[in-house]
């Protein structure tokens, strides 16, 4: 006696292994995206947390000067950049207030990043509240002469904080971190 499988049997089969190891959506951590500087591209820990993203990727490539690659998850508010080796050197998340692009470009709107910031940070920080968790040891500020951006960087901690209102009002209540960037921490003679 010979056995036949319909069409449904078959598609059970296909789909019953996708449902017993379900894609984890678990908030990346701190510890996780830290660990990101520094690896490769086609790193498994780079693609088990970018799977935790439940949004397109879109990859960006610059051959002016640095030779630079940008793998972005807009909606999740998270872009890794990396270097012409593969290497990630950079990691950006958003808040939903940033916008990307310069005078003539197109402004997207980011969402806002899912997972656990590093330092016990949030987007609700103001100034003050970023210098009580991070200190004031190792601060360089400012790094950008742009008016309507101000952002502080702790270079030996491999972290920076941009803010959304300008300079002249950074003791304004409203005023929130908007973006954490993280590199490599160095040392203070770098």
């Amino acid at each position: 006696m010979t056995l036949t499988c319909g069409p449904l049997v078959a598609l059970v089969t296909v789909l019953l292994p996708v449902a017993c190891n379900p894609v984890t959506t678990a908030r990346p951590t701190a510890a996780e995206v830290r660990a990101l500087i520094g690896k490769s591209h086609l790193d498994d820990g780079f693609f088990a947390l970018a799977e935790r993203f439940s949004t397109q990727r879109t990859a960006s490539y610059y051959k002016n000067g640095l030779k630079t690659f940008h793998h972005t998850w807009r909606e999740s508010g998270f872009d890794a950049s990396f270097d012409a080796d593969g290497r990630c050197g950079t990691v950006f998340l958003y808040s939903q207030e940033v916008r990307e692009g310069g005078e003539g470009e197109r402004h997207e709107r980011y969402g806002p990043y899912p997972g656990e910031m590093p330092f016990g940070l949030t987007f609700r920080d103001n100034r003050d509240a970023v210098l009580k968790k991070l200190g004031t040891d190792g601060l360089d500020e400012p790094t950008t002469d742009d008016p309507w951006m101000h952002r502080i960087d702790y270079r030996a901690k491999g972290v920076g904080v941009e803010f959304n209102k300008p300079r002249a009002r950074i003791g304004d209540p409203d005023c929130r971190v908007q973006m954490i960037v993280l590199s490599k921490p160095k040392a203070a003679d770098e």
